[in-house]
């Protein structure tokens, strides 16, 4: 019989591979698939519906048992060939998710249409092994709902005389948990006020004028015009170090630190020309109810997500990656950590309102603590906290988004021959994590420890020994930090106290301009 021919007489028969037959309904008859056939057209007894005589094998499917949603795997499924059947094909099917062709064995594979709306993987042809295994692999796509997937296999064992009769096959079966996806990398800063530490010298304060484009299409002006606008930039204001928060690890704490620059809307904006002159820098304008969340467990109450309704303000500093260090140029930061506009913020006073705040009248809850670690510490290590420091979080007193920054437009003119100015040059950085914003709140050590979440009652234990207050840099102490950021100065800040502690979190929502 010539190979792959079909004989539809009662089981159909296939030379080489009698790989997957199926009772086709309501017709009493069942038709052999030389390249496989979806799992939803199985009878009773799986493949061996239909093929019978032989062997049966063992068949194994082989791969991860917990996979993260939305990712991809790789499985095997794997024939132990009976002497005399030393060819296979096979079916797997997933209840939820998808397969698809992939893999170190995916030679002689395809998938196809299950019926229950994704996919099957089955074989494409006759695969003979090495006499005495034959190995299939396929990729499963996990959902992109956590939960639980359940994959069935069969492997058919056949002995290649063209005939039905002298096949047997085995099935093995998978219970695959879909975890969620991990929440994206939580950064955290504790911010501490500084100033630069001798106006006077040629690196100690920024030049008058310094002048650059900020776009911030989270919080738009909402005129239908371009997102982004001048700001002139002046003096040093905080600067923010990385921090360990709760104790959770993972952070480099002599990372990339974040100084605050205050801003101010410059003198020309950056919509074109009009009326033949530049016109002024555009305010960004007060919005109410923006809604903000903060991931990750924050305040040891065990909640995945924290949220906050803020009403936001006028614009306050321009957050710039730099690198510190006791002596000399620490240099610019080469990383891809992103610049932030800050915004002065408070909670809202008109419901509906946020998890961190009072239900009736929308204040930040009271008590709020939060340990935190970074690389100033409190100058010694303290037995209840270590190298961290445990602090009140009184209320909310800034939101920072994301935002592209790039020199001005320094070609247009006006009627008057004038262009626009700088006084520094910067080179353009776009927002590399667009969607995650940092919520400032103001910082004190604590005197005492208060459970987390408050259970409105408890005033808290004592904390004994004190916690130390921040040891100061100062150039009069001969230990002024030196800063290397985008902006050449300032060089060099003195610090005194912790201002605020920085949570990344994600605009949910960016309200409606004030009127």
């Amino acid at each position: 019989m010539p190979i792959f021919q079909m004989l539809v007489t009662g089981c159909a028969r296939t030379v080489g591979l009698l790989l997957l037959c199926v009772v086709l309904l309501p017709a009493p008859r069942v038709e052999a698939y030389s390249a496989g056939v979806a799992s939803s057209q199985f009878g009773a007894g799986g493949c061996n519906g239909c093929h019978s005589g032989g062997v049966e094998p063992t068949v194994t499917v082989t791969g991860p048992t917990t996979v993260t949603a939305g990712t991809t795997a790789e499985y095997l499924l794997t024939i132990l060939s009976p002497t005399g059947q030393e060819g296979g094909g096979f079916n797997a099917t997933v209840d939820v998710g998808t397969l698809a062709v992939g893999g170190a064995q995916s030679a002689g594979t395809r998938v196809i249409a299950s019926g229950q709306g994704n996919n099957d993987a089955t074989h494409s042809g006759v695969k003979v092994g090495d006499g005495s295994s034959v190995v299939f692999s396929y990729l499963f796509q996990a959902p992109a709902t956590p939960g639980v997937a359940s994959m069935t296999v069969w492997g058919n064992a056949v002995n290649g005389t063209g005939s039905n009769a002298g096949d047997r096959a085995g099935s093995d079966f998978l219970s695959i948990t879909v975890e969620a996806a991990a929440p994206a990398p939580s950064f955290h800063f504790v911010e501490y006020k500084v100033k630069e530490s001798d106006k006077k010298a040629a690196d100690g304060v920024l030049a008058k004028g310094c002048v650059v484009t900020l776009d911030d299409p989270i919080f738009s002006f909402g005129d239908g015009q371009t997102t982004a606008e001048n700001y002139e930039i002046s003096k040093a204001k905080t600067l923010g170090l990385p921090a360990d928060k709760n104790q959770e690890g993972g952070v480099d704490l002599a990372g990339t630190h974040l100084v605050g620059l205050q801003i101010k809307a410059a003198k020309q904006g950056a919509l074109p020309v009009s009326s033949g002159k530049f016109p002024s820098a555009r305010k960004a304008p007060r919005r109410s109810g923006v809604e903000v969340a903060i991931a990750n467990p924050t305040f040891h109450d065990g909640a995945a997500i924290n949220t906050l309704r803020l009403d936001v303000g006028k614009e306050t500093r321009l957050l710039v990656p730099a690198n510190k260090a006791l002596s000399g140029s620490p240099g610019v930061p080469s990383d891809t950590t992103d610049y932030y506009k800050c915004y002065k913020a408070a909670p809202t006073k008109a419901a509906p309102f946020g998890s961190l705040q009072d239900q009736l009248k929308g204040k930040l809850l009271r008590n709020l603590q939060v340990l935190a670690e970074d690389q100033f510490g409190d100058g010694a290590s303290h037995p209840s906290y270590g190298d961290g420091r445990l602090y009140n979080l009184s209320k909310v007193g800034e939101i920072c988004n994301p935002v592209s920054q790039g020199a001005i437009d320094t070609v247009e003119q006006d009627a008057r021959g004038d262009v626009r100015t700088s006084s520094c040059s910067v080179a353009p950085a776009s927002a590399n994590d667009p969607d995650t914003s940092l919520v400032c709140f103001a910082a004190r050590a604590a005197s005492s420890d208060i459970p987390q979440p408050w259970d409105g009652v408890s005033k808290g234990t004592k904390i004994e020994p004190k916690q130390n207050k921040h040891s100061k840099f100062s150039l009069k102490t001969a230990n002024a930090l030196h800063l290397g950021h985008a902006f050449t100065a300032p060089n060099r800040v003195d610090t005194s106290k912790e201002v605020h502690f920085c949570f990344s979190a994600t605009v949910t929502n960016a309200g409606q301009p004030a009127s």
